[in-house]
């Protein structure tokens, strides 16, 4: 039996690849890298939040992340307008530095039966 549960479990698992994702940011300001957002279509109602974590911090800034809610835009169909949970990730680089600063970030979520992972690197310039 616990072999079947393993079977399922990766039978019913994918992945999404990971993107580099390139931000310019002002010295002294905070920016959103990115927004975690996800819904069921056949529903319309939220997924699960991703749980993210680390493989490289910033070395010259931190990264927050601020739970949301934002309705859908109308590219969602039926379910534009309808309010979903959201992830905003932000950064902030350090006192006065300027140059280039560079996270990496995996995710992981269930969601309809299946389990979404992925990541991204972020490479930031710092102006």
């Amino acid at each position: 039996m616990k072999y079947f549960l393993v079977f399922v479990f990766v039978m019913f698992s994918f992945s999404v690849n990971a993107d580099i994702i390139r931000k310019q940011v002002a010295a002294n300001r905070t920016a959103k890298l990115n927004v975690y957002s996800y819904y069921v279509p056949e529903t319309c109602g939220s997924a699960e939040l991703p749980k993210v974590s680390f493989v490289k911090k910033p070395e010259h800034g931190v990264v927050r992340f601020v739970q949301s809610r934002s309705a859908l835009p109308s590219s969602a169909g039926k379910c534009a307008g309808k309010v979903t949970n959201d992830l905003i990730m932000y950064y902030s680089p350090d006192k006065d530095f300027r140059g280039t600063d560079k996270v990496v970030t995996k995710f992981r979520m269930y969601t309809s039966g299946r389990v979404i992972s992925g990541g991204n690197t972020y490479e930031i310039e710092i102006k």
